[in-house]
């Protein structure tokens, strides 16, 4: 039961957030601009809307387990999400992101 209502918080966590995160990355310029080329959307959209839904669960996952308990699962995904947002941001290699989600891998097994 704890499960469900920790699911259940870290949903409305996200549906409460994400609309202020959207409107600053939105702000700032950190938007996906359509080219007509490998896009499907009209419109620019804001990128990064993962990371609110990582630093969520994150948060709700801690809550329940030790932190030393789940060392390796932080580590691998805090690196998924790091290369991720940089990749958003700035955009990265193939070879980079492979290399760092090879690593997280190993850490997430």
């Amino acid at each position: 039961m704890i499960y469900l209502i920790s699911g259940f918080f870290s949903l409305l966590a996200v549906i409460l957030i994400s609309p202020f995160i959207i409107k600053y990355f939105t702000k700032i310029g950190i938007i996906d601009k359509p080219d007509n080329h490998r896009k499907l959307h009209i419109t620019p959209i804001p990128r990064m809307g993962g990371i609110v839904i990582y630093f969520v669960i994150i948060i709700f996952t801690a809550v329940f387990y030790d932190l030393t308990d789940i060392k390796f699962l932080l580590t691998g995904s805090l690196l998924l999400a790091f290369i991720g947002a940089i990749d958003d941001v700035k955009g990265v290699k193939w070879q980079y992101k492979f290399l760092f989600q090879s690593v997280s891998s190993v850490l997430l097994i």
